[in-house]
């Protein structure tokens, strides 16, 4: 009888195991791949100084397991190659990595290797990832992004409100194969510290997101942030939107970026109709500059420059334009115009500039679905009075997704 018993369980155990094997198994066969190719040629021509120009074709690769249990696993792998069409006498532009002698470099990473649970309306990824927080981010605007080693959970088990909570301790550049510490990769040699993020973000009011957040870079410093972001379409079908953030930073711990004390604060406001949208924003930063080594959300942010030195006053004005209103969809349009200014003398005096931009995108469909083209083009006027110098930077994007 106990032989036939535990003949029995013996059967039913095995079963179990085949049957947890084949889970597993189906858990990888049946998981996604996902890719965006991309070529890119970015060029800056300045007055005196040498060019920069980068011409490279690469991108990323995903792949997650179908979820098991409540857990999946991911990973992604980046990629730049110059494909020997570089001109080496020319700067890198940052397409590529710079080589010790300053020539352009190759470059393949392991961006994202996690671990990923999910229950109750809630996830908790542990590894490498990508991640897009207001300023911790993957700053996609080159060949490949930034993403950083950590944990994160995110949590919607309460309606209407997101709970992000966070500890990163290492991150990677968008052209290095390497992860470094939080404070190493803000240029901070001989420190191995991490950051730790808390975050809420609330949709429960009609026509409105708010969001608080606190970053805690230990001995480093400490960000605590504000936004809100309004958006209203009236009977007319005109829609208004509206933005306000405010940003707090100051120094923690054992100062290893020595005594901070600044602010930033910006608000937008804009109109849309028949495919046209305008805004008009303005910021304004303390008396220090703004410390952002790992992403950003600065509301006046043009292509190239962002509002973020001592003392200065900023505006920014973007008329864009759908394309799509007149029988071709998928090209849009866009012109941006920026002004920034600091003070002429003084201890923080620094030179003033204006940045137009053009830029141009179109998505093409059907048989082309998911290939992409765009072209941008910079032209930044500074006052050379104060040390500046006037250059222009074109920039030019292929991309396909699958």
């Amino acid at each position: 009888m106990f032989f036939k018993i535990s003949v029995l369980i013996l059967v039913l155990f095995s079963s179990s195991l085949t049957h947890a094997a084949e889970s597993i198994k189906t858990a990888f066969t049946e998981g996604t791949v996902n890719a965006q190719i991309r070529a890119l040629y970015f060029s800056r021509n300045y007055d005196s100084r040498t060019d920069r120009e980068d011409f490279a074709v690469g991108g990323m690769f995903y792949y997650k397991t179908k979820n098991f249990k409540g857990f999946s696993l991911g990973t992604a792998f980046y990629t730049g190659q110059g494909m020997g069409l570089n001109d080496d006498h020319r700067d890198v532009y940052g397409l590529l990595k710079s080589s010790p002698n300053g020539d352009h470099e190759n470059y393949t990473a392991l961006g994202e290797a996690y671990l990923q649970a999910e229950f109750l309306d809630t996830s908790i990824k542990a590894g490498r990832q990508e991640l897009e927080t207001p300023w911790i981010n993957g700053d996609d605007n080159r060949l490949t992004p930034q993403s950083v080693q950590g944990y994160v959970i995110r949590s919607r088990a309460i309606k209407d409100l997101e709970i992000f909570a966070g500890h990163i301790t290492r991150m990677k550049g968008k052209t290095s194969s390497d992860f470094l510490s939080m404070t190493q990769f803000a240029g901070i040699p001989d420190a191995k510290k991490s950051v730790s993020v808390g975050g809420f973000t609330y949709n429960g009011l009609t026509d409105l997101k708010l969001q608080i957040w606190d970053y805690l870079a230990h001995d480093f410093f400490n960000n605590i942030y504000f936004r809100a972001d309004y958006e209203k379409t009236l009977n007319s079908g005109l829609e208004v939107t509206g933005a306000f953030q405010y940003l707090n930073q100051d120094d923690s711990g054992s100062r290893l970026g020595g005594i901070m004390d600044t602010y930033a604060g910006a608000a937008e406001a804009g109109i849309s109709a028949s495919g046209f949208k305008f805004t008009a924003g303005y910021a304004v930063i303390g008396d220090q500059d703004v410390t952002y080594p790992w992403g950003h959300d600065f509301i006046v942010s043009a292509m190239i420059n962002d509002s973020s030195r001592a003392d200065e006053d900023a505006f920014m004005l973007t008329l864009s334009y759908d394309f799509g209103k007149i029988g071709l969809p998928g090209l849009k349009g866009k012109i941006v115009h920026a002004d920034f200014d600091t003070p002429d003398n003084g201890s923080l005096a620094s030179y003033d500039y204006t940045e137009t931009d053009f830029d141009l995108k179109y998505k093409f469909s059907k048989n082309l679905k998911g290939l992409g083209v765009r072209v941008r083009c910079g032209i930044i006027n500074q006052d050379e009075n104060l040390g500046g110098e006037d250059y222009l930077d074109f920039r030019f994007y292929a991309t396909y997704e699958f």
